[in-house]
């Protein structure tokens, strides 16, 4: 039996988001995914109890409104949300920054894929589901 958790994915993109979404529901989990354009927004809803807490992170590396650092420190500050194990989505190959990341207590960082198997695939890998 699978183990269930909480997964966010924070992306200003609602296209991303609903690929993400696709691709999680093929995990085969009775976990939970919920969505947040923003990190703001993200602990807004949790705090108000509008979504449960977040074992998993997924962030945009990528997100308009604010840099990666800006939302990194704010995701790693609030008490709320602070434990949960962050992922980094990349559009491209974010080898380049991986050091960084990764010196930021950042658990994995993915690569945006082509297809939405694809993607299922490599969020099986990160979550250890397969």
């Amino acid at each position: 039996m699978a183990r269930n958790f909480i997964c966010l994915v924070i992306d200003d993109d609602d296209d991303d988001g609903m690929f993400f979404q696709a691709a999680f529901t093929q995990l085969g989990t009775t976990s939970h995914c919920w969505l947040s354009p923003g990190c703001q927004q993200a602990i807004q809803r949790v705090d108000l109890g509008q979504e449960p807490v977040p074992d998993y992170i997924f962030l945009d590396l990528q997100l308009g409104a604010a840099t990666v650092k800006e939302s990194l420190d704010l995701l790693k500050s609030h008490q709320s949300i602070s434990t949960a194990q962050i992922i980094i989505l990349s559009g491209a190959d974010p080898a380049y920054q991986a050091d960084w990341l990764n010196s930021r207590g950042i658990f994995k960082i993915i690569q945006k894929q082509a297809s939405i198997g694809l993607l299922a695939d490599q969020i099986k890998q990160v979550l250890s589901l397969s």
